[in-house]
C-alpha cells in the first residue's frame, strides 16, 4: 500500500513539474497572443498589405449616376416661348476611366424630359412636352501636364509605395517584438544558469576562505593566503548580487512581454537549442524589413517629386466628343432614335492653361527633385550599412561558435581535472586546498561557457532580421 501511494505521489509531482516547464516556442506563442504591440503591428501589417494595390483603383473604371430636377421661370425676349415655367428632369449613367498613358474617357447615356407649362404659342413651341436621349463618348488626351499619363502613374506608385512602406515598417516592428521575446527568454535562462554557477563558485570560495583562515589562525599559513581567498570570496559575493539583480530585471522583462506585471517567473525554462552554423551569404533576398521600408519611402519621394513637377506644368489636352441624339414626344421613340446615326453631334479641340508664376514653379519643382534625390541617397546608405552589418554579424557568429567550441573543450578539461584531483585526494595524494582550487577553475570555465552561449544566442537572434523573401 505504501509503495502504491509513493508511486502515485511520484507521478503526480512529475506531472506538476512537467506542466510547470516552458519552452522557447511556448513562450513566444504566449507573447504573440498577449502582447499589445505585436497584435497592433499584426493588424497594421495586414491592413497595409490589403491596401498595397490601392493605386490600381486610379486606372479602373468608375460607374456614376446623375439625376436632376429643375424649374426655370426666367423671362426671355420671346414671351411666346416662356409659358408659366419650364421644367426639366435629367438622368444619366456614365462610366469614366483614366488610363496609364494619359487618356481620359467617359462613356455616358442620358435622357431628359422637358415640360413647358402654361400658355405658349404653338408656332414657337409645337411640342411643350418632349424627351431627349443621348449616348455619348468623350475623350481627353494629356500632352504636357500629366503628359501621356506621367502624373497618373506617379499617383499610382505613390499610393502603392506608401502602403508597402507602412507594411514593411510594421512588419519590422512585429519581428522586433518576436526577437525581443527570444532575447528575453535567452537572457532569463542564461541569467538563471549564471546564478547557479556563481552560487556553486561562492560555496567553493567560502570553503577556500575558511580553510585559509583556519590555517592562518593555527599559524600554519600566511596571512596573504587568507586575504587572497577572502578577496575571491568577496568577488564571488559581488557577482552573485549583480546576477540576482539581473535576474529580477530579466524576469520582469520576460513577464512584461507576455502581458504580466511581475518579477517572478513560476515556470522552469527549458534549454534553448542554438541552430547549427550555416555558411550564410548576403543577397537582395535577405534585405531587412526596415531597409525595404526605406526603399519604398524612396519611391514615395520620387513619386511626390513627379507629382510636384507635373502639377506646376502647363496643361495641354486634346479633347473630343461624339454623341448620337434622339428627340421625340414619346420616350421610347426618342431612345430608338438615339441608337441611330441620323442626328450625330461631335467636336474636337484643345485645352490649354499655364501658371503665370513660372519662376516660382521652377523653384518648387527643383525642391521636389532634391528631396527625391536625398531620399534615394538615404536608401543607398542604409543598403550599404545593411550589407556591412550582415557581414559583421555573420563573422561574429562564426567567431562565437569557435569560442563556444573552445569553451566547451576547456570546461570538459577542467571537469576531468577536478575529478582526477578528487580521486587523488581520496588516496591522500593531494591537499583539500588543491581540490577546492581546481573546483574554482572548473566553475570559472563553466561561467565562461555560459557567457559565450548567452552572447552567441543574442547574435543568432539578430540574424533573423535577414529573412529570405
Amino acid at each position: 500500500m505504501k509503495t502504491i501511494f509513493f508511486l502515485l505521489t511520484f507521478f503526480f509531482c512529475l506531472h506538476l513539474f512537467a506542466q510547470n516547464k516552458i519552452s522557447m516556442n511556448t513562450y513566444v506563442e504566449s507573447v504573440t497572443k498577449n502582447n499589445p504591440a505585436y497584435k497592433a503591428s499584426s493588424e497594421a501589417t495586414e491592413g497595409a498589405l490589403l491596401r498595397s494595390t490601392e493605386g490600381t483603383l486610379l486606372i479602373l473604371p468608375v460607374l456614376g449616376v446623375e439625376a436632376n430636377r429643375g424649374v426655370d421661370k426666367s423671362d426671355t425676349f420671346l414671351p411666346q416661348m416662356n409659358g408659366d415655367s419650364r421644367k426639366k428632369n435629367d438622368v444619366s449613367i456614365f462610366i469614366t476611366e483614366q488610363t496609364p498613358f494619359g487618356l481620359s474617357a467617359k462613356l455616358s447615356y442620358g435622357q431628359n424630359h422637358i415640360m413647358t407649362d402654361g400658355p405658349v404659342s404653338p408656332s414657337f413651341v409645337p411640342y411643350p412636352h418632349y424627351y431627349t436621349a443621348q449616348p455619348s463618348i468623350s475623350l481627353s488626351q494629356s500632352l504636357w501636364k500629366n503628359g501621356f499619363g506621367s502624373q497618373v502613374r506617379a499617383m499610382k506608385n505613390l499610393a502603392n509605395a506608401s502602403a508597402l512602406a507602412s507594411y514593411y515598417g510594421q512588419r519590422a516592428k512585429k519581428l522586433g517584438v518576436l526577437l525581443e521575446a527570444q532575447g528575453a527568454y535567452y537572457r532569463l535562462f542564461y541569467t538563471q544558469q549564471t546564478i547557479s554557477a556563481v552560487k556553486e563558485s561562492l560555496l567553493v570560495a567560502t570553503k577556500l576562505m575558511n580553510w585559509a583562515k583556519k590555517r592562518y589562525d593555527q599559524g600554519l599559513g600566511e596571512k596573504s593566503d587568507y586575504l587572497q581567498t577572502k578577496a575571491v570570496y568577496d568577488s564571488r559575493q559581488l557577482e552573485l548580487t549583480m546576477a540576482e539583480q539581473e535576474l529580477d530585471s530579466a524576469s520582469r522583462a520576460f513577464n512584461s512581454l507576455r502581458g504580466e506585471d511581475s518579477n517572478h517567473v513560476a515556470e522552469t525554462l527549458t534549454q534553448p537549442e542554438l541552430p547549427l552554423l550555416q555558411d550564410m551569404k548576403f543577397s537582395d533576398k535577405k534585405w531587412r524589413d526596415d531597409v525595404r521600408a526605406l526603399q519604398k519611402q524612396s519611391e514615395v519621394a520620387r513619386a511626390n517629386a513627379i507629382l510636384g513637377k507635373e502639377k506646376n506644368k502647363p496643361t495641354l489636352d486634346v479633347v473630343g466628343m461624339y454623341a448620337r441624339n434622339g428627340l421625340d414626344t414619346d420616350l421610347a421613340k426618342a431612345r430608338d432614335e438615339s441608337t441611330k446615326s441620323d442626328y450625330p453631334s461631335y467636336s474636337i479641340g484643345i485645352r490649354f492653361s499655364m501658371p503665370l508664376a513660372i519662376g516660382k514653379s521652377y523653384h518648387v519643382r527643383d525642391g521636389y527633385e532634391k528631396e527625391a534625390y536625398a531620399a534615394d541617397l538615404d536608401f543607398k546608405r542604409k543598403l550599404q550599412e545593411q550589407i556591412r552589418d550582415f557581414d559583421d554579424l555573420n563573422a561574429k557568429i562564426k567567431n562565437g561558435y569557435t569560442k563556444l567550441k573552445l569553451a566547451k573543450i576547456t570546461e570538459e578539461s577542467q571537469r576531468l581535472k577536478i575529478e582526477e584531483e578528487r580521486r587523488k585526494h581520496q588516496r591522500g595524494r593531494t591537499t583539500f586546498f588543491q581540490v577546492l582550487q581546481f573546483e574554482q577553475d572548473y566553475l570559472d570555465a563553466e561561467l565562461n561557457r555560459i557567457q559565450i552561449e548567452s552572447s552567441l544566442s543574442g547574435l543568432i537572434t539578430q540574424m533573423q532580421q535577414y529573412r529570405e523573401e
